[in-house]
């Protein structure tokens, strides 16, 4: 599936993530993700991919054909597994918690990349602890 975005999370499990039904908002969060410019993946640069304020979202769960609202079928999302722009409208593929693969499609939404700020005080530990893991909890 060809990405018509500057940034992709294949392969990067999401640490974090949020849905507000109400407010129409998911916000899924990665501690890196692949820069398709350079294409150089950026292991250490937390960031945040936001979908919002959609005008309609359904979904198709694994192979079958049938759209549901996103309401009825949505899990926690544990990869984004493709996603592409077409005109107003963003489709996506993810992989949830639970193991199903939900082919996601907004129409006409607020996409947002945002990188966070961390202090190199905060990378070296990252570094350290995926390195040689958690033994100790100082920061």
């Amino acid at each position: 599936m060809k990405n018509t975005f500057e940034y992709s999370f294949d392969d990067e499990s999401a640490d974090k993530f949020c849905y507000d039904i109400v407010n129409k908002k998911m916000e899924i969060y990665f501690s890196g993700y692949i820069d398709l410019i350079t294409k150089e993946r950026l292991l250490y640069s937390p960031c945040i991919f936001k979908i919002q304020n959609w005008v309609r979202a359904k979904c198709l769960v694994g192979d079958n054909k049938k759209k549901y609202d996103l309401d009825q079928q949505m899990g926690i999302v544990e990869m984004i597994l493709y996603m592409k722009k077409i005109e107003d409208d963003l489709e996506i593929m993810v992989m949830t918690l639970d193991g199903r693969y939900l082919t996601i499609f907004f129409s006409e939404p607020d996409i947002e990349f945002v990188l966070e700020k961390i202090s190199r005080k905060t990378f070296v530990f990252r570094l350290w602890n995926s390195i040689f893991g958690n033994k100790n909890n100082c920061l």
